[in-house]
């Protein structure tokens, strides 16, 4: 994985332009520095990249993410009592030959890490190899996190400049603000009061009711652009009862069709719905999982539920609730029926497919 990443550096990167990167936006802190270099170690030796190439691995996204692509999704819905339940799809792609010839990519080396002190495991997170900080996490009791591309703005050389005037990487930051901060409104403060090197999206969660937020990050500033979208978060039982978050501006014309069609089914539901099992029933299924998503996630941190599944695999779900799916073929649009067969609960509503179309059913 590491001879590709370091090849797409040479096929990208001139020599001051690396330097620049290294020099600038990368992590300089001692145990940052210390915790890459025991990894580099513990490769072995002969290897045929330096230390420098995992310390750029740790800011792929900064650097634009020159990967082929990444584009993501996020979606927190509170229920009629203010949990509130955090879904996310990673949809990226990083193609690498092992030496038997085999094509490998991310679900081949995503895996579950807990953060341990003093004996109580403080968050926990979905991880990659070499990568240190955390873009998928939960802190135990009290928020949870995720990061979305901000697309069309992620320039890499935009963010070089903002580097050199001051802007950090996301990644090691945040999983400080995860090992420190308990509680999700400090959290919530601490990160947008950050100047971040990049534009990006940060979804968070919270233990306490309707604890909820998207943060839409402009570069060296949270929201210095007025076109930019202020932080949207849930506020009581009154407000919206959903926070739906893809790769475009909220507040702007969609870029691609997973926002408006996602939106338009959440719209079909009401708050009394909610629970893991639909919020489950959102994510994994289209339009927001695709070919390219490689891992779905549903999170409660005021319980400290946590699942992740890798592309190609089914989540277990809650057994109350639910009722058998249609058997029919896995089109698109049979899984945009699908989620409508789902027993949510509330009031007895079910949805099902007759002969004459579908119809809700009060039972």
């Amino acid at each position: 994985m590491m001879d590709t990443w370091e090849a797409m550096l040479q096929a990208t990167l001139q020599p001051a332009e690396k330097a620049d990167w290294l020099r600038y936006g990368t992590d300089n802190s001692e145990e940052y520095q210390e915790e890459l270099l025991g990894i580099y170690e513990g490769l072995g030796t002969n290897l045929s990249f330096s230390l420098d190439t995992l310390n750029l691995f740790n800011i792929l996204y900064e650097m634009g993410s020159p990967t082929l692509t990444q584009a993501c999704s996020g979606l927190l819905a509170a229920d009629v009592n203010g949990k509130v339940i955090h879904g996310r799809n990673m949809d990226y792609q990083f193609l690498f030959k092992m030496p038997d010839e085999t094509i490998k990519d991310w679900p081949d080396v995503t895996f579950e890490a807990y953060f341990w002190k003093g004996g109580r495991r403080i968050f926990m997170g979905i991880q990659w190899p070499i990568y240190i900080g955390v873009h998928t996490a939960m802190r135990f009791n009290g928020w949870s996190f995720e990061q979305n591309t901000r697309l069309g703005m992620n320039d890499p050389q935009l963010n070089l400049e903002s580097a050199k005037g001051g802007g950090k990487p996301y990644g090691f930051l945040v999983r400080k603000l995860m090992e420190t901060t308990p509680d999700f409104e400090t959290a919530l403060s601490k990160i947008n009061a950050t100047s971040f090197l990049a534009p990006q999206y940060f979804i968070l969660a919270g233990a306490k009711p309707f604890e909820g937020a998207v943060i839409s990050m402009d570069r060296f500033s949270a929201q210095n652009l007025s076109a930019t979208p202020p932080v949207r978060r849930f506020s009581d039982s009154a407000g919206p009862w959903f926070l739906l978050q893809t790769n475009d501006d909220a507040n702007k014309f969609p870029l691609d069709h997973r926002r408006p069609m996602t939106a338009t089914i959440l719209a079909m539901h009401g708050q009394q719905d909610v629970s893991i099992n639909f919020v489950w029933d959102i994510v994994h299924n289209f339009p927001l999982k695709n070919h390219m998503s490689v891992f779905t996630w549903v999170a409660v941190p005021s319980t400290n539920y946590s699942q992740a599944v890798l592309r190609g695999e089914d989540p277990v779900l809650e057994e109350e609730n639910t009722v058998a799916l249609h058997d029919a073929p896995e089109t698109e649009e049979v899984q945009l029926l699908q989620r409508f067969l789902r027993r949510y609960g509330a009031k007895g509503r079910r949805h099902v497919i007759s002969q004459e179309g579908l119809r809700l059913l009060e039972t």
